[in-house]
């Protein structure tokens, strides 16, 4: 079986085990992170509220994830956008946002002032399915995005504990618990994959996450060449959970 390439960052506080914290890769969807975290700033600030509206143009339609794209709405509440970017990882209402924040340029800007490396590739997310390969939606690194999500949590959780259950995927009932066949403590995630990535063509897929109650965070990265069966992809899935669970485990 081919061995995944892995970029692994478990932390305590944001000290702990780490491999390769600060090397740049695919973001895949986990890109959607600092957008999110942009919007609560705005949230926090007054100048936007979770009940704020925005229309649905024509260019925020994408034939990237989501459910937006076979719905009949004209409009989305900032809140059931985030909702909908965390648990579907919604292209459409990304693009929502993106557009509300001024595009990829100034999203880039906000992250540099922040110190931060991450940065968003596309204007608009949308992947043609002619496309010979997949373009780089975004880079970022483990540390970084572990840094962007326990940001995002903790703003969400502080202005609503339930908007924290609503907003993000509990990850129990994703693939973290393939191959696990036991109990675990809340673990709020946000995932990203991709088939067929650049000229190299090569399956990315990432998670970043947090253990509920405890400063627990964590990033995993993983890519190989080009995938054709996703049995495979989903038994290395389970073979992530299992080594990942476990560094979660001795913190």
């Amino acid at each position: 079986m081919t061995k995944w390439n892995s970029v692994f960052e478990i932390s305590a506080g944001l000290e702990g085990l780490e491999r390769m914290p600060n090397k740049l890769v695919e973001s895949s969807s986990t890109i959607k992170l600092p957008i999110m975290l942009l919007v609560l700033e705005k949230i926090d600030s007054g100048k936007l509220h979770y009940w704020s509206r925005f229309k649905i143009y024509q260019r925020h339609f994408s034939s990237g994830s989501g459910i937006l794209n076979w719905m009949n709405k004209k409009s989305i509440s900032v809140f059931e956008a985030l909702r909908l970017i965390a648990k579907y990882s919604d292209c459409v209402a990304t693009n929502v946002l993106i557009d509300y924040l001024g595009g990829a340029k100034q999203i880039n800007k906000q992250m540099a002032d922040r110190g931060y490396k991450t940065r968003l590739h596309m204007d608009v997310l949308d992947f043609e399915e002619d496309d010979e390969s997949m373009p780089h939606i975004g880079t970022t690194s483990a540390h970084e995005m572990m840094e962007l999500m326990q940001d995002v949590f903790e703003r969400t959780k502080r202005r609503d504990k339930l908007a924290v259950r609503l907003i993000f995927r509990n990850i129990d009932t994703s693939w973290f618990e393939l191959g696990l066949g036991k109990d675990i403590p809340s673990l709020y995630h946000k995932t990203g994959s991709m088939i067929a990535v650049g000229p190299t063509k090569d399956t990315v897929f990432n998670v970043v996450g947090v253990v509920d109650g405890s400063p627990r965070v964590y990033f995993a990265y993983l890519s190989r060449g080009h995938l054709t069966e996703t049995t495979t992809a989903n038994e290395q899935k389970s073979e992530l959970a299992n080594e990942l669970w476990s560094l979660i485990e001795r913190l």
